[in-house]
């Protein structure tokens, strides 16, 4: 598999003349290709968006502290 991908680079690099026909079919296909592929990216992106800010993001501040209930005045002793 290594070796598959530098040779497929020389044999592109050096390829002569094909002189062969491409119909505008085929600009098409590559076309829907390509905007397939951003689209594809760009619902990735949006449905784990989440996780990735939390992998990177800043972490949450923890909640503030709870405010002390009041109590009833009924229910306290008068020290007088």
């Amino acid at each position: 598999m290594r070796l598959l991908a530098p040779l497929l680079l020389v044999s592109l690099l050096l390829s002569l003349d094909a002189h062969a026909y491409v119909d505008p079919g085929t600009g098409s296909v590559l076309l829907q290709i390509l905007l397939g592929g951003f689209a594809g990216l760009a619902l990735f992106g949006k449905l784990f968006w989440r996780r990735v800010t939390e992998l990177f993001g800043r972490k949450p501040l923890p909640p503030p502290a709870a405010a002390p209930v009041p109590t009833d005045s009924r229910n306290v002793k008068n020290d007088r």
